[in-house]
């Protein structure tokens, strides 16, 4: 499992900062011309390491600058958490797999549960897991909005079903890369 997980971090991590990636989804949603400014700020914000301090953007009130806030606390603890599975997963291949026939297996077993995940969450409807995963990561309530607020507005249900399809086809296809590879390495 650690693979698939590694897979699909990855895939998120190519895409948080992605501004010109972001800015096609947010074309998509028809409020480009405004969002375009404020999204380019939200991805800076959410770079920074520094402090953790609110975005103070007079585009947001002060449950959504939270909520950016928290946000931006998670973004950075997945990028540690990945840090930390790269590692792990470098140390177990270094010291664990020199039998070629064993790592090929490996990645084709590895690459098939990654193609498996988006096609059983295929079938698991957008909204269930999108409020599934706020449930999970942010307090009951912080990730709430009333329809007209700016981060409702900005980053409408499009955005985040758009957003959210390219990351499972970046970890999809990279699981079958994976299988590809795996396979080549058996006939080695």
């Amino acid at each position: 499992m650690l693979i698939p997980v590694i897979v699909y971090l990855l895939s998120f991590s190519s895409i948080i900062y992605n501004k010109p990636f972001i800015e096609k989804q947010l074309e998509k949603s028809g409020l480009f011309f405004h969002a375009k400014e404020v999204n380019s700020l939200v991805i800076d914000y959410l770079m920074d390491e520094g402090e953790a301090k609110l975005i103070n953007l007079d585009v947001f009130d002060e449950n959504e600058e939270q909520h950016l806030l928290d946000v931006k606390v998670l973004v950075h603890r997945t990028f540690d958490f990945l840090f930390l599975l790269l590692v792990l997963f470098f140390v177990l291949v270094y010291f664990n797999y020199k039998n070629s026939s064993d790592f090929s297996k490996i990645l084709i077993y590895s690459g098939m549960i990654t193609i498996a995940a988006p096609l059983i969450l295929y079938f698991v409807p957008f909204e269930a897991l999108f409020v599934n995963f706020h449930n999970i990561f942010f307090a009951e309530g912080s990730w709430v909005f009333p329809p007209g607020s700016s981060l409702i507005q900005i980053y409408q249900y499009e955005f985040w079903y758009n957003t959210s399809f390219s990351l499972f086809l970046r970890g999809f296809a990279a699981g079958w890369a994976l299988v590809v590879i795996g396979l080549a390495k058996q006939k080695l």
